[in-house]
């Protein structure tokens, strides 16, 4: 009997259907949704970063922007992601929870205080999203609004501190460098005051996120750009390594979404020295992690 007729007969003798049920069932594992399966431990010394984007709108669903001057709430969806961020943090003791002052990210916040009531809770201005000027209210990709949008962001690779343009004097446009520079003096303060806190999240916003990583991973508010924080959760390997060139857990490149999480270490620096903005070294530990939103957009 040849050695291919023999294992057939084995596996008629195990019993084929049993063994196919066996890898169907295998197949339909579900990764953890809990960052805790997924993160090193925490090194001695260090402090632990969740940078998170908050849940969706009736704007972001419409695909209108809302920057820093449009305060819109949660929708249904964005309240179940919320629900579903909570479970990313199962295992994990938070310490502190920020966000910004906008309803969308504060709503956010607020769901995951429910289930870490021992953690501190602060609201600040600095963690708001960027100004965007005349683009505010408008749709992202609009006739020619796209396009517009890409040259102001274009124009931070050589003048971080360019606006988004205004067209009345109601509206505001912000620079790259003037809410890195915001966002940097709120996250120091934020450790400054809870400096024996070592699992820290803040509930913040795409643009906000995007320069803040850029500014603290490698001092460049452009290349934080090269996050694309529209619809599902991702971001490119490339970046992690022009940011870093140690290995990065990174999720789904290349786009990111609401309730995502970015996790960064604080590898050294003292948030009580006026040097700490200069001077803080930050690792990032993971970049995009979607696994509770990704299983939530599964069984809704």
């Amino acid at each position: 009997m040849s050695a291919l007729v023999s294992f057939r007969s084995s596996l008629r003798g195990m019993g084929w259907q049993r063994i196919q049920r066996g890898l169907s069932t295998a197949v339909a594992v579900q990764p953890s949704v809990r960052l805790v399966d997924h993160l090193p431990p925490l090194g001695n010394g260090r402090i632990r970063l969740y940078l998170m984007r908050h849940g969706e709108t009736d704007w972001n669903a419409k695909g209108l922007m809302q920057g820093g001057g449009f305060d819109i709430p949660l929708n249904n969806k964005g309240e179940r992601q919320a629900q579903a961020l909570k479970e990313a943090f199962e295992g994990l003791e938070l310490e502190v929870i920020a966000s910004s002052h906008l309803r969308r990210a504060h709503g956010t916040a607020e769901v995951l205080l429910k289930h870490h009531q021992q953690a501190k809770s602060v609201v600040s201005l600095d963690f708001g999203e960027m100004r965007f000027g005349k683009f505010e209210g408008k749709e992202e990709h609009g006739p020619g609004q796209k396009e517009a949008i890409l040259e102001t962001i274009a124009r931070w690779e050589s003048n971080p501190d360019y606006r988004f343009p205004t067209e009345h004097a109601e509206q505001v446009g912000e620079s790259a460098s003037a809410v890195a520079f915001r966002a940097r003096r709120g996250l120091q303060a934020l450790l400054k005051e809870h400096q024996d806190a070592q699992h820290i999240a803040v509930v913040a916003h795409n643009r906000f996120n995007k320069t803040l990583m850029g500014s603290l991973l490698h001092r460049c508010v452009f290349k934080g750009q090269r996050i694309v924080q529209v619809g599902s959760c991702y971001a490119p390997r490339s970046l992690c390594q022009s940011l870093h060139p140690r290995e990065t857990i990174v999720h789904h490149p290349p786009h990111q979404g609401n309730t995502c999480v970015n996790v960064l270490d604080l590898v050294n620096g003292d948030p009580t020295s006026p040097e700490f903005l200069s001077c803080a070294k930050w690792d990032p530990i993971m970049l995009n992690f979607t696994e509770h939103s990704d299983l939530y957009e599964q069984s809704a």
